[in-house]
């Protein structure tokens, strides 16, 4: 047990929304885990800065974006040597069956639907990126 203890310090989390209560009601929900480290972007500028200084391990993507979709978004991160490594989630209210068919043919761990439950978030993101409860 202690190797997994070990493995999830610093865990790094990007979150890319362009909505600021969106980005605060993860980072709330997750700052119980003292080993996630959760950074930030609201725009496509921003996530791609982060990708490369920071190196997650884990990015929530929003899909609708401001002025970009969320899958142009990954794959402007896949160009980069370090975005490869992430897992990514999307983040998304849009359930229809195209999109959700288009997002599952994308490198991609898994999709949580907003408006998400807070009290399961964390479950479904440990589940989706393989890791226990930190």
């Amino acid at each position: 047990m202690p190797v997994l203890i070990a493995y999830y310090v610093n865990m790094k989390i990007l979150i890319i929304d362009d909505d600021p209560d969106i980005r605060l009601v993860i980072r709330l929900t997750l700052s119980t885990y003292e080993s996630i480290t959760i950074f930030e972007a609201e725009n496509i500028n921003e996530a791609l800065e982060c990708v490369r200084k920071e190196l997650p391990d884990v990015i929530l993507l929003d899909y609708h974006l401001e002025s970009i979709t969320g899958d142009e978004v990954l794959k402007e991160i896949l160009l980069l040597p370090q975005g490869e490594k992430s897992k990514t989630i999307f983040l998304t209210a849009k359930t229809s069956h195209d999109i959700l068919e288009s997002l599952h043919k994308l490198p991609i761990v898994g999709i949580i639907n907003k408006p998400f439950d807070i009290n399961t978030f964390a479950d479904e993101l440990f589940a989706m990126v393989g890791h226990p409860h930190v």
